[in-house]
This record gives structure tokens, sequence and C-alpha cells, in this order.
């Protein structure tokens, strides 16, 4: 696809014809929201464009620990630590653990887990039945990474799993819940707290901020001693922090969170409506995310200017993943005119 004039978030015009555009993971459509750019620009005249140092240095910003401060608090965890990126905080955490006993990943784990070895090529389900069977056999740490969702698929996930762990083996569950985080949950403070005390397990929640939340930056979610373990560590020390004008940004921008999310819905709920009356798709109630097999489709929607996510992952010989996927800027009538033209697909095969 040649380069393009995106227009705010939900459109973009190419040689000038408008494009709907349903791909991305800007499901909020914070980048594009004025009411969150009137306090990014407040955060850059009061902290600047960048933060040119070490979390560790003797001089640095309140608005670090609280913004912590309040992702732990509206997330339900302990305590919070913010890092550059969702992958490096993924990886971070995957390291430290990694020291304390073999990572056993579920599939589709997210590359941002520090991945080593091979992925298994079994169901969520297989997978968590054979954890539950090895917290009763083995006497080692056991250490078990997933997604909080899958966003590409959209296999289910089932967490009931970890009440059938074994509650006197020592066991930490690592999550990536970059995808969930902004839009699920409690007022989509994301998975930490619907697992609850997780069962004596040691939940270890990470995620990247970029995605629905609009902040290039990532968070670790977890209980205190882990945190400060990170905090000592040499990666979170010679990382730059997430800028300080976005995290005072994500902290004056509450509203404009509760307002996206709240729209965000509506429009789920609007195309649900169809997508619930044929079997095209395979979706999550309350995810923007509309999973297809029928990779055609692609190029269906293309010829009526409506552009989707269809690409091949994680390799380039991989078959191509081929998703609808809403955001907040998506209009009543973005919607509708989607429903139309797929109403005619149908029709067509």
């Amino acid at each position: 696809m040649p380069s393009f004039h995106i227009l705010p978030g939900r459109a973009f015009e190419k040689d000038g014809t408008e494009w709907l555009y349903f791909s991305g993971t800007s499901y909020l459509g914070i980048p594009h929201n004025p009411d969150f750019r009137t306090f990014l620009i407040e955060g850059i005249e009061q902290y600047g464009s960048n933060f040119g140092g070490s979390r560790l240095s003797n001089s640095s910003f309140y608005i670090f620990e609280e913004a912590e401060a309040y992702l732990a608090k509206w997330a339900g965890a302990p305590a919070a630590l913010t890092i550059s990126s969702g992958t490096l905080a993924g990886q971070l955490c995957a390291k430290v653990l990694s020291q304390q006993g073999l990572i056993h990943y579920a599939p589709g784990s997210h590359p941002a887990l520090d991945i080593q070895g091979e992925i298994p090529d079994i169901s969520f389900a297989a997978w968590s039945a054979r954890m539950v069977e090895k917290s009763y056999r083995e006497k080692a740490p056991l250490i078990l990474a997933t997604n909080s969702v899958d966003p590409l698929r959209m296999e289910d996930y089932d967490f009931r799993f970890i009440k059938a762990l074994n509650p006197n083996a020592v066991i930490t569950l690592l999550i990536d819940d970059s995808h969930f985080l902004g839009i699920g949950g409690k007022n989509g403070s994301g998975i930490y707290q619907l697992l609850g005390e997780a069962h004596k397990l040691r939940l270890v929640v990470v995620a990247s901020m970029g995605k629905a939340l609009g902040i290039p930056g990532g968070v670790v979610l977890s209980d205190k001693t882990f945190i400060r373990q990170l905090k000592q560590t040499p990666l979170f020390g010679g990382a730059s922090p997430v800028i300080p004008a976005y995290l005072y940004a994500f902290f004056k921008g509450q509203a404009v969170y509760e307002a996206a999310r709240k729209k965000l819905l509506e429009r789920i709920t609007l195309f649900n409506s169809f997508v619930s009356t044929t079997e095209c798709f395979k979706f999550r109630k309350g995810f923007p995310v509309y999973y297809s097999p029928r990779n055609y489709l692609y190029d269906y929607l293309v010829k009526h200017h409506i552009f989707i996510s269809s690409f091949s992952y994680p390799s380039p010989e991989t078959t191509p993943i081929t998703r609808i996927i809403l955001n907040a800027l998506h209009t009543e009538a973005d919607i509708r005119r989607l429903i139309e033209v797929l109403k005619k697909y149908q029709h067509l095969r």
C-alpha cells in the first residue's frame, strides 16, 4: 500500500479518495484526540519534550512516581513501574524471572516476553492443563508466561485453570496485557484485578501503554518486592524512561479515556449486531478485533476503499492474518458503511 495522508484516526486519503481505516492498535484513538493533545502540550510545557537521564539519577521528576502510584491503584496491583516500552518491560521481567527457573510459554506468547525456544503448537486449554499437571509433578519453581488475550485469531484464553494449580507450588504467572489494558477489565484497568489474588501466585503483568492508552512506554504491575528488584537491574537503570509529558497527559486525561471507552463500546455494539449473524468472524465480547480466516476479504474491501489489517505474522512466510479493527474515532456512519459492504460480500460468497 503506497503512502497516504491520515485523516483523524478513522480514515486516510489517497489520490483524492477517502478510504475507511479499520486497522492498527490505537483502540481508543488517543493519538488523534484533541483533548488528550491539550494535556500533552501542557505536559511538554512543564516537563519538556523528553527526559534525558536515568530513573536512577539523583535528579528526576515526581510525575514518574505519581503516575506509577495511580497505575497501581487503577489496576489493583500493589506496585507499578513505568519503562520506555512494552517490549522492554516484558524482556526485563522475563530476564529476571528466568534466573529463578524455566519459563513455560503459552501458545501465541508475544516476542516481548523474551521467548527462548519453541512456542507449543497446541491450544491454550491443552497448554493450561499441561501446566496444572506439571505444578503437581515438579518441585522446581514454575514460571508461566502468556498473553492476556489473543489479538490475532481471537482464540479463547480461559484463566480459570489457575484455581486447579498446586497451591503448595512456587508459581509465577507472567502476563502480557498490552492489548487488553485500557479497554478491558474494570474501567479499562486490564487483567490484574480480574485475577484477584491469583491463588497465592506471584502475578507479574507487563503491557505496552502505546496501544489503547496512546502512551509511548510500558508498565509492569506486580508486588512491591518484585518491582524493587526490577529497579535494581542495569537494564532498568540504563534505559530511558517514559517521556514525562505523556505521563502527565495520562494522569490528567482520565475523563478522556473514559469517554473514548464509552464511544468504542458503542461502535463495538453496533458492529456486533451484524457479525453475530454471520460465521465470517471470530470475536470476543467487548473487544474491537474481528478475525476472519477468509483472507480474500481484504481484496474485496479494498475494492470498496476500505482498508483492514491483513499481513503475514510472525514471519513473512506464514499465512496472512486478516482482521477488522475498530477504534473510538470511527463514526456510526463508518460502521454502517462497513456493514453495508460486508452484507454484499456475504451474498457473493
